[in-house]
């Protein structure tokens, strides 16, 4: 390059020598290189951070070489010479680009500690961290969601505004100081309405760097959908599931604990063994389905019937057991009529082409003169049938 005075100074001129040329293509390599290393570094990382500090070094960059390459080079080129020559100057614009990159996001990187509130915020289960007198400095969302309360109006907070257990911080202050764990310990979590929602709480002390005791972190799961489970399985295993009445093995071993405190009481147990008469024939003409309603009756018009003290257990087919605590023979006349009172209401409502008749034996459970269960059910039933084969023999 050469120089020339012009009226306002000195001024640089591209010269006939190819040295110019060369010393632009270099530099112009230099920059595109720059400049694809960049644009290729932003395509390949799948960080959101990297991609935009390279997204704004490629653009600095790009907006640098193509100005710095109009006014050191195309405009002396033709001639035009009112600019400056500003390479140096607009080369800071990369220089500008590069540095707003790293300063703006170098405060979006994740530290150790926006990491862990990071993690905490998006445990699935609740979070509760405590300070070492038990009190709540900070909850993730799943235990406001829970809970119902804001974070605010939980920070602060005794531990006990969510358990209703007696000492229960106490509890919980005492195994932190031992250095103890609790693991899945059942328990009703408070929520800020007042439910109670069963969860499984687990805790451990948080230790500081010289080994005190920093605080207690409380992990709590909610464990509604598996006790409303654990209900249908219980459901499942103690109850028919036609007549919601007791299945035979719950019901004998519920009749054997009124046994056994019937004669630790001296009281009495009466006990009804039931037979649906014409339950066959209501199956064979009608359908099955037609059967499985008139259970369904039968066992409601129980319920409608007895105290909620008294047992109904299906012992299989068309029988069914009553069992009636602290009640004797001397009651059974006053049970049989209303059941057949209910039974005839219950026939006129359905208004079907059948009714639904029943044949009902007694038996009683003597503290003075005990029978086991089998005894007892063996003289019901055997009671039962005999009112059964005279209502054949007067039919």
């Amino acid at each position: 390059m050469d120089r020339i005075k012009e009226p306002y100074g000195w001024i640089m001129i591209w010269s006939e020598s190819i040295w110019p040329s060369l010393y632009y293509l270099y530099y112009l390599s230099f920059a595109g290189l720059g400049l694809y290393l960049t644009l290729n570094f932003g395509r390949k990382t799948k960080e959101p951070i990297k991609k935009k500090r390279a997204k704004i070094i490629f653009v600095t960059g790009t907006i640098s070489v193509i100005l710095s390459t109009l006014t050191n080079v195309i405009l002396p080129k033709l001639n035009i010479l009112t600019i400056s020559f500003l390479g140096d100057v607009i080369t800071l614009i990369w220089a500008f680009g590069i540095v707003y990159a790293i300063a703006k996001y170098k405060f979006m990187v994740i530290t150790p500690a926006a990491a862990a509130d990071n993690i905490i915020s998006t445990v699935a289960d609740s979070l509760i961290l405590l300070d070492r007198e038990g009190n709540i400095v900070t909850v993730n969302k799943a235990t406001l969601a829970l809970s119902g309360y804001g974070k605010d109006e939980l920070k602060g907070k005794p531990v006990e505004i969510f358990f209703r257990e007696k000492d229960f911080k106490s509890t919980l202050l005492d195994k932190a100081i031992k250095k103890e764990a609790i693991r899945n310990y059942e328990l009703n979590f408070k929520t800020k309405t007042g439910d109670n929602i069963p969860v499984v709480f687990s805790s451990s002390t948080m230790m500081d760097e010289a080994g005190g005791i920093a605080g207690t972190v409380c992990i709590i799961k909610d464990i509604t959908e598996r006790k409303t489970l654990e209900k249908e399985l219980e459901k499942l295993a103690h109850f028919d599931p036609l007549t919601g009445s007791c299945n035979r093995g719950y019901g004998l071993s519920l009749l054997t604990q009124q046994i056994k405190l019937a004669h630790r009481n001296k009281s009495n147990i009466l006990l009804a063994y039931i037979d649906i008469d014409n339950l066959k024939e209501i199956n064979d003409t009608f359908s099955h389905e037609e059967g499985d309603r008139a259970l369904e009756k039968v066992a409601k018009l129980f319920r409608s019937t007895l105290r909620e003290i008294d047992i109904i257990c299906r012992m299989g087919g068309d029988e069914f057991l009553l069992i009636f605590p602290d009640s004797s023979l001397q009651d059974a006349s006053l049970i049989k009529e209303r059941v057949n009172q209910n039974l005839a209401q219950l026939n006129q409502n359905l208004k079907k082409l059948y009714k639904i008749n029943l044949s009902i034996g007694f038996s009683c459970y003597d503290p003075n003169n005990p029978q086991s269960k089998d005894e007892l059910i063996h003289v019901a039933d055997k009671r039962m049938y005999k009112e059964k084969k005279n209502k054949k023999r007067n039919s």
